[in-house]
């Protein structure tokens, strides 16, 4: 096979348009997340709508400690049998995503037994990749207190790279994506994939 550039993705999806075009998608992730999660677990959900869809299945759930950055993941466990921990910080009004130092620090004080983590973009040679610095830095934050680290992408982020690297490889247990993937995008990321 030939080589190709990776696609760059240059800014940051608006929440709403990314849920509405694949939804489908994002709660096929979801159902097979869920299946790592074991009562008594302390589980880290990144940013994103992939980990929302994650939060709406775990809401039933009881006796799990749930960690977010997200004000939405936050808001969908109130009401909940969950020990919600919502990050402060600096808050990033148009996704409502908490980002900067405050929550990093207080990252610094926890640990996890999992994280599913969310990116941008996915590169077999560049890596993990997000749109936003800040973000990126959280998410590498996130990283270094957990001890399994899920990374749940759509199969079309894969091939494309993003501004900020969070992570290469070797600090990911697992890729969980849809159905979607391409054989070649599969069989590239074969080894840490949970598909």
């Amino acid at each position: 096979g030939g080589a190709a550039l990776p696609q760059v993705i240059g800014r940051e999806q608006l929440f709403e348009q990314n849920l509405s075009e694949t939804d489908l998608r994002k709660k096929e992730i979801a159902k097979i997340a869920v299946t790592l999660v074991q009562d008594g677990m302390s589980v880290l959900l990144d940013s994103g709508t992939t980990t929302l869809e994650i939060a709406k299945i775990l809401k039933v759930r009881c006796n799990l400690t749930i960690v977010t950055n997200d004000i939405k993941i936050a808001t969908e466990l109130t009401n909940s049998n969950l020990e919600v921990i919502l990050l402060g910080g600096k808050v990033q009004i148009e996704d409502g995503v908490i980002v900067g130092s405050f929550a990093e620090n207080m990252l610094e004080n926890m640990f996890v037994d999992i994280l599913f983590l969310s990116a941008d973009a996915v590169d077999a040679v560049h890596g993990v990749t997000s749109a936003s610095f800040e973000k990126a830095s959280i998410k590498r934050a996130m990283l270094h207190i957990s001890e399994a680290v899920y990374l749940i992408v759509d199969a079309h982020k894969f091939g494309k790279k993003a501004f900020s690297k969070i992570a290469d490889f070797d600090s990911i247990t697992g890729i969980i994506t849809d159905s979607t993937i391409s054989k070649e995008e599969e069989d590239i990321f074969q080894r840490k994939s949970t598909l």
